[in-house]
């Protein structure tokens, strides 16, 4: 969810210490970009960038005529720690987008007792992982064949 929150563009590289030059990914916590001007700074509160995110679909809602109430807001949360979901989770959020099949096996037993989560596959699912996803997951939204929907109906 924070990964819709950061910063986006990157700096030049620097330098490190040893000389050799720092990847971009290192510097993630020091961008400044475009989404700076209409989303709070990293260092806001989990509820204040919710806040903030909560704002924009509310406006986009009333610019096309629509209720906020028929737009799901899906927190991708991949990459973070089952107690920062729970953090989010107790912030309102209750959907969660993971990426990965193997990642959340290991962070849902963790996140079991969370009332009215709804668990969302939002990334690329292969087929010799489609049994543990259904386990896994409320919803896959990343089904990208006919053999694999097929199989997936079949369990």
């Amino acid at each position: 969810m924070a990964a819709a929150l950061l910063h986006t563009q990157v700096q030049p590289e620097r330098g490190t210490p040893t000389g050799k030059p720092q990847s971009a990914s290192a510097n993630r916590w020091d961008r400044h970009g475009p989404y700076d001007s209409v989303l709070p700074l990293i260092e806001s509160s989990l509820g204040d960038r919710i806040s903030a995110v909560e704002a924009r679909i509310q406006a986009a809602a009333d610019r096309a005529g629509r209720s906020r109430e028929d737009i799901r807001l899906v927190a991708v949360t991949k990459k973070f720690s089952g107690e920062i979901i729970r953090d989010a989770y107790q912030a309102g959020l209750r959907e969660f987008g993971e990426n990965y099949v193997q990642e959340f096996a290991q962070k849902r037993t963790a996140l079991s007792e969370l009332p009215g989560a709804r668990f969302h596959l939002i990334g690329h699912l292969q087929s010799n992982k489609a049994r543990q996803a259904i386990e896994l997951f409320d919803v896959i939204q990343s089904v990208d064949s006919v053999r694999l929907l097929n199989r997936l109906d079949a369990m």
